[in-house]
């Protein structure tokens, strides 16, 4: 199906798309299916379309990967009625300017967009532009710190982003997931030490795109009460896999050796 929409869900979409277009069954005066029909549908199956676009989206980045991993219930679509939504940017207009606090995390789903960087906006000694491809996400510090844009996304061509509204996310954390919410605080304490041991070199290649300080060192300097859930996380990710069934035969066998050797008199 279609980025990632399921079949079903795309039926159920056409149909409510025809039946408000005055279409037969037949589909005769077809209409190209494009943003300004998406106000034909109700809420909830406008948010299940979004959700069926955005979902296989949230593991590709490091921090949704690690909130998903830690609590599996992230990844149902009600979590996310007040969290995502979707915008348009056309070719030659500016998604967000540099020196302008945020809100709002953004995955390029379709078109291509240039991120420029100036010196008299942000720390580059000169211009700087970069390109930004489908599948990326934009701003995602943004999930766990108050974030200024460091410098302007534009749209090369048209383009279709999912926008993820962080404080109705962290809301939501809080409320409903709180392991995912105490990793998520531990991560942003640990990310804002990390920032301010950065120096003049470092400080000037901060930018959206790509993370400040690697996910590693973030981690690292994280409360160990904070850090374990991680590890607990992963542990239950090896539990479900073939290496952690082979890691548990090898005990078996270890401990059924040492069983008989202690059964074995010293003395032949």
């Amino acid at each position: 199906s279609d980025r990632g929409i399921s079949s079903d869900l795309k039926h159920r979409v056409m149909r409510r798309v025809r039946h408000r277009l005055g279409e037969d069954t037949n589909g005769s005066g077809r209409t190209r299916f494009a943003e300004p029909y998406l106000e034909m549908l109700s809420s909830k199956l406008r948010h299940e379309l979004l959700w069926d676009i955005v979902v296989p989206h949230l593991r590709s980045a490091f921090l949704m990967r690690t909130l998903t991993s830690l609590q599996a219930d992230l990844l149902k679509g009600g979590v996310w009625r007040k969290v995502i939504s979707q915008t348009v940017v056309e070719a030659g207009r500016a998604l967000f300017d540099a020196e302008t606090t945020t809100d709002r995390v953004y995955i390029l789903l379709a078109g291509a967009m240039k991120y420029t960087q100036d010196p008299s906006t942000s720390g580059v000694q000169k211009e700087i532009e970069v390109g930004i491809e489908a599948n990326t996400w934009i701003s995602e510090v943004a999930l766990c710190l108050h974030w200024v844009h460091a410098g302007v996304a534009e749209g090369c061509s048209t383009c279709e982003l999912i926008v993820v509204d962080t404080l109705a996310f962290v809301n939501s954390l809080r409320r409903y997931f709180l392991p995912a919410f105490s990793f998520l605080r531990g991560y942003a304490r640990s990310l804002s030490k990390e920032l301010c041991k950065l120096g003049d070199v470092e400080m000037r290649a901060v930018n959206d795109i790509q993370s400040p300080v690697p996910p590693a060192d973030v981690i690292w300097g994280m409360h160990r009460e904070e850090a374990m859930l991680l590890g607990q996380a992963c542990l239950r990710t090896l539990e479900d896999s073939w290496s952690w069934t082979f890691f548990e035969e090898k005990i078996r066998r270890a401990r059924e050796g040492n069983a008989r050797s202690k059964e074995r008199p010293l003395l032949q």
